[in-house]
């Protein structure tokens, strides 16, 4: 959760650390991975609200002739919870919980880190929500601060 002010921001993220096989000019490249957001003003992250992002921020994005995904969440509840590992499942790809207390096993900890701090790095720049907001847009949209997320995928013993 995020906030300046009155409100309170939850972002949910999915990221990859990209393909070896395409080009380095290619989206979806090791050079340029590719990173499904959403920002909303959710009190946290719901089974509803993230069963929606994977529907609508993360599958209909997929290409239908890429391979399967193996997604892998933390230990929240809503990720866990029978909805979201059907709707994975329905969607053609598999689902794997992290370790408990094992945050450094989990790429997308190190790009909430990453986003966290380029955030902070523009704080004084932020004077509310709406400043906030596009700062998170433009951060997540550019990957701005966010780079080496193949090497955060092979540091945590993900290989291709």
């Amino acid at each position: 959760n995020y906030g300046r002010g009155n409100c309170k921001f939850t972002v949910i993220m999915a990221i990859e650390a990209g393909d070896p096989d395409k080009p380095a000019s290619e989206r979806g490249s090791v050079e340029d991975p590719r990173i499904w957001y959403r920002i909303s003003t959710d009190a946290g992250t719901s089974i509803e609200n993230y069963i929606d992002f994977l529907n609508e921020d993360l599958f209909r994005y997929l290409a239908p002739d890429e391979p399967q995904r193996t997604l892998m969440h933390d230990n929240l509840s809503a990720h866990k919870h029978a909805e979201v590992v059907e709707t994975i499942y329905n969607a053609g790809h598999t689902v794997i919980c992290r370790p408990p207390y094992q945050p450094h096993e989990a790429p997308i900890e190190f790009a909430f880190d990453q986003f966290a701090c380029e955030i902070r790095n523009r704080w004084a720049s932020i004077r509310d929500e709406k400043d906030l907001v596009r700062e998170m847009h433009n951060v997540l949209g550019s990957k701005a601060g966010m780079g080496g997320l193949d090497k955060q995928f092979q540091e945590c013993g993900y290989k291709w």
